[in-house]
């Protein structure tokens, strides 16, 4: 995951984990002469890093933060997966390409946030779902085409349902369009109907999105099992059964995780502030890469020990003493480090994801930015060439060089020409899915581009009375409110300028269940 300039060692996953060497042995004595930062910094540069972030998987060697996975190709955070392509945030999936934040889903094409769903497409939001596709916000629905809020149904396109000879002639009819103009229509038919103002299931007293058996939490998003935290992304219990992830503040990407702040990655560990993964491990300061580890403060790459600073080992009394002198030396303790000791450029994380910058505006804050390299690719077939049926597809693809529509002429880390892998092909025939025309970065932000900010608004329910504020939605059942306008009010993720009808739960369950 680090370039070739990064002005540290990088070991691959087989020799990082390995004894043939100790993470002390980079150790830094402490000078008060210098500063904190500094000497981190300094430490940084020594210690090997791991090149990805891989455990018990196999042939995945392009991928990220894989756990027991097989066959995983340009994709992070899989645990469990098998014949992965091009996503992220799946957990015990099969058979996927560029899918995200989604749980035990196979044969799926460009899903997000779904569970327990198979054969599906470009849909989100999900639950017991097969052969779905443009679909929104559904759950145990099968053979469905462009539906928004549906549950329990069967051949149904734009939420209208068909005998299955019906949907299966309007089917063929649909998919003969152009991606992007059954994408156009989609879209345009979601704006018609209501949507729920906040996604919170079986918690109490939670602000933000997707939060799920969560209770006491502030502006969390895409939270599970987390109680008495707050703005904390993509955290959760591994458990799944109770709320083993609490008391956490401004942390991401965690799990089981407790009385900890500003944390980035990292799980079963409690007590730990301003660090990057850190696992099994118990009071952590300014710590990246530790494993099963106790009392660091400063520290990198450091497995089983405890009491250690700058990768030096210390005695308990010489450790805590040493430790308040930093501290009190330090001009800002209390927040995570400087921007300056990233390895990676703001385009090349997670943040231009769900907060996108321009070069220029990135600069100005004082940020880094990577320009992708310039590579001469032989572009042997160009998008506007690109076969829209998936029958005219040979296996002849696999010798191609295909061409992104984008032409590097965006901010999407454009890679401007692809390859088709062979089990990527194959699903799409399986799905008859034609073949993409972006490369995979690119579609991975048109994905994103169709999910809300990481941003609250202070709304009113949009029911007034008979039907939506704007007279679009023509209401199907009476409200608690009758005739009136629903009085309630409450924070959510679509912003005034969205378009989206915006009820509360009242009156979308009245709707909708």
């Amino acid at each position: 995951m680090y370039s070739e300039s990064a002005p540290f060692p990088v070991y691959c996953s087989r020799c990082w984990w390995s004894d043939t060497w100790d993470a002390r042995e980079f150790g830094i004595e402490y000078d008060n002469t210098k500063s904190f930062l500094e000497q981190f910094q300094e430490l940084m540069h020594r210690v090997p890093h791991e090149s990805l972030q891989a455990k018990h998987s196999i042939n995945s060697d392009y991928a990220n933060y894989t756990m027991n996975s097989k066959n995983v190709y340009l994709s992070y955070l899989i645990i469990e997966g098998e014949d992965i392509s091009f996503s992220r945030f799946l957990l015990e999936s099969k058979n996927c390409v560029d899918c995200s934040y989604s749980t035990k889903i196979e044969n799926c094409i460009n899903v997000s946030r779904t569970a327990f769903c198979s054969n599906c497409s470009n849909s989100m939001i999900l639950d017991y779902c097969r052969d779905v596709h443009f679909t929104y916000d559904s759950t145990n629905c099968s053979d469905c085409f462009g539906c928004v809020n549906l549950h329990h149904k069967q051949y149904h396109i734009f939420n209208q349902p068909y005998s299955k000879e019906e949907y299966e002639k309007k089917i063929l009819e649909l998919q003969s369009l152009p991606l992007k103009t059954q994408q156009t229509r989609v879209n345009e038919f979601l704006k018609t109907q209501p949507q729920r103002g906040y996604i919170h299931y079986f918690s109490n007293n939670v602000s933000g999105e997707e939060v799920y058996y969560s209770e006491n939490c502030r502006e969390c998003y895409l939270a599970n099992f987390v109680r008495d935290s707050a703005y904390v992304f993509n955290t959760s219990s591994l458990a799944r059964s109770n709320a083993l992830t609490h008391d956490i503040y401004d942390c991401a990407l965690v799990a089981d995780m407790a009385l900890s702040y500003e944390m980035i990655g990292g799980s079963k560990s409690y007590q730990c502030r301003f660090g990057i993964i850190n696992d099994n491990s118990f009071s952590l300061e300014y710590s990246f890469f530790c494993y099963g580890a106790n009392d660091l403060f400063g520290c990198i790459g450091i497995r089983n020990k405890k009491r250690c600073i700058l990768n030096k080992e210390y005695d308990e009394e010489t450790f805590r003493r040493l430790r308040e002198e930093i501290i009190k030396n330090m001009e800002h303790y209390g927040e995570f480090l400087s921007l300056n000791l990233s390895p990676f450029a703001y385009n090349e994380t997670i943040a231009q994801e769900y907060f996108p910058l321009t070069k220029e505006a990135a600069i100005e804050k004082g940020y880094t930015w990577k320009d992708p390299k310039t590579k001469e690719y032989k572009i042997t077939l160009p998008a506007r060439d690109v076969p829209h049926a998936i029958e005219e597809v040979r296996d002849s693809v696999f010798e191609e060089t295909i061409g992104c529509e984008h032409e590097g002429k965006c901010n999407e880390q454009c890679t401007t020409a692809f390859k088709i892998i062979p089990q990527e092909l194959e699903l799409y025939r399986k799905l008859k899915y034609p073949l993409p025309r972006m490369c995979p970065n690119c579609r991975y932000y048109q994905m994103l581009k169709a999910k809300n900010p990481l941003r609250l608004f202070d709304a009113s329910c949009n029911c007034a009375g008979d039907a939506s504020d704007n007279a679009i939605y023509k209401n199907k059942a009476v409200h608690f409110h009758g005739k009136d306008h629903c009085p309630k009010a409450f924070k959510t993720i679509f912003s005034p300028e969205s378009g989206m009808i915006a009820y509360c739960i009242a009156c979308y369950q009245i709707e909708v269940v």
